[in-house]
């Protein structure tokens, strides 16, 4: 309607002349050369493009000469690339390409099945597009059995995730959920005695089964579908966001989390990784700058409820406060920089580390020294990172001399010498303890100096508190000090050094 004056390329079909108001536009039908795998040139669905064995490229039929040209076939427009139907005899499972082949060269096709790392199947049959292999019907858990399968079409390798459940024992919170999950599982639906059984049939016959949304018309209800209550975070950086959360109602039928900007027309999609009736765990894929509409998808392909997610700029770290710890860790390094409540992880010396956040700032706790560094710091931004300034510099353990106290009338002050470092440790960073016998008192840190520390035990005038030790905890570095029996109850006067 928009240009209501088109017409082919009288020599080559693949263009057509498009009339505009002050001159004629030539433009290509089709772009197969935009898709690099046989998968994406067949989710292009775009009928005049296939993939070509020989040149390994998605092209038209003219393009790839007389060679076996792999395309979408006619029927299979709705169809995903990947079906498959479970029977009962030893739970034979049949997988169905929905592809169709073109040319005169033999095709290399063979199909593997696996749950985790072990190959469960004996194959049957393979004869493209089809595969039949069979499972021993003990290996099917009440929770279904996820299996891994990977076809290979001569250099092309096709991976899917399958749920294997036995059919009869198929039960979800409503008919309409039984039956998309009935269909789903590779299983047969009955209509009139709505109920989920064993598929029957052939190959040929199963391969043209009705979809979901044939077999499961009638049963659709607003009351079952899944429902957004809640998704933290709302706010990302548009390199995306791990780990991302929500909370709803009837969310174990979800399949998947899409995405959609409110000014662009393509959507991604991602997988659920952890799901329950009422919560969702996925990651939040890369995405342009903006409000994003975030839907619901269910194993009929129907998209429920909505929800606002934004991406805004990806964070930045322009310093590391102290930059510096000791050797076992454990030291607490505040990240500076901005939009810090984007980021994931923290990656110091290529090992991710949990990062802890409040309204004051983002810091996480060293690792213990491995090897010599100093060591770049980067920030885990979804499947993105994002170089600190600063690197993390590692210096050896404080030492810790000797101690002494002085017993007042309400506290036991107490100084503990050690020796000179660069540390500049913190008042935070310094734990100490007094041990006296079983008990434990804590000492309260009163100030910091380069050759000493001291720190008050706060008792009572009636309780004397004898110190015979003392317990010192910085991070992850720990050490026993014993009493300096020369300096029991003695008065003392540090001066710092300059």
């Amino acid at each position: 309607m928009v240009f209501p004056r088109m017409h082919f390329d009288p020599v080559d079909h693949k263009y057509i002349y498009i009339a505009l108001r002050n001159q004629i536009s030539r433009v290509a039908v089709t772009q197969c050369g935009l898709y690099s795998t046989l998968r994406d040139c067949r989710a292009a669905l775009d009928p005049s493009c296939g993939w070509c064995v020989a040149t390994h490229k998605c092209c038209t039929l003219d393009e790839c000469s007389k060679s076996t040209w792999i395309s979408i076939p006619e029927d299979s427009f709705q169809k995903e690339l990947i079906s498959f139907q479970v029977a009962k005899a030893s739970t034979e499972v049949t997988l169905n390409l929905h592809l169709r082949v073109q040319g005169t060269e033999k095709l290399s096709f063979a199909c593997t099945f696996k749950a985790g790392n072990v190959n469960l199947f004996k194959s049957t049959a393979v004869s493209f597009p089809n595969c039949s292999c069979s499972l021993s019907s003990h290996h099917l858990p009440p929770e279904g059995l996820r299996v891994t399968v990977t076809v290979t079409i001569e250099d092309q390798k096709i991976t899917e995730t399958l749920k294997l459940r036995s059919c009869p024992d198929i039960t979800e919170t409503s008919p309409y959920a039984q039956c998309v999950a009935c269909v789903s599982a590779g299983c047969q639906w009955s209509v009139s005695s709505k109920k989920c059984s064993w598929t029957t049939g052939s190959a040929t016959q199963v391969a043209r089964l009705y979809s979901i949304q044939d077999a499961c018309e009638g049963l659709y209800s607003e009351k079952y579908t899944p429902e957004i209550i809640s998704l933290q975070p709302n706010q990302v950086s548009f390199h995306g966001k791990n780990n991302a959360i929500i909370q709803g109602n009837n969310l174990e039928q979800v399949m998947k989390i899409r995405f959609q900007g409110f000014m662009e027309c393509t959507t991604k999609e991602t997988p659920v990784l952890e799901r329950s009736s009422d919560t969702l765990k996925f990651s939040v894929p890369s995405g342009n700058k903006g409000n994003t509409r975030v839907c619901l998808v269910t194993a009929d392909g129907r998209c429920h409820s909505n929800a606002t997610i934004t991406y805004g700029s990806h964070p930045t770290c322009i310093g590391l406060q102290p930059r510096n710890t000791w050797a076992s860790g454990g030291r607490k390094i505040e990240v500076l920089g901005n939009n810090l409540k984007y980021m994931d992880k923290i990656i110091v010396n290529n090992k991710e580390l949990n990062v802890e956040s409040s309204t004051v700032g983002v810091w996480f706790h060293s690792p213990p020294l491995l090897r010599s560094g100093p060591f770049s710091v980067s920030l885990r931004v979804g499947s993105s990172t994002v170089d600190c300034v600063d690197k993390l510099s590692y210096l050896p353990n404080p030492e810790f001399l000797s101690f002494s106290a002085a017993q007042d009338v309400s506290y036991v002050l107490v100084l503990i010498n050690k020796k000179q470092d660069r540390l500049n440790m913190r008042v935070e960073d310094v734990k100490v303890w007094g041990l006296q016998e079983e008990k434990e008192f804590e000492c309260i840190i009163d100030k910091i100096m380069s050759v000493a520390l001291i720190c008050k035990i706060l008792g009572t005038p009636d309780v004397k508190i004898q110190v015979e030790s003392l317990r010192i905890s910085i991070g992850d570095f720990s050490t026993i000090l014993e009493l300096d029996g020369r300096h029991t109850n003695s008065f003392f006067c540090v001066q710092d050094s300059p």
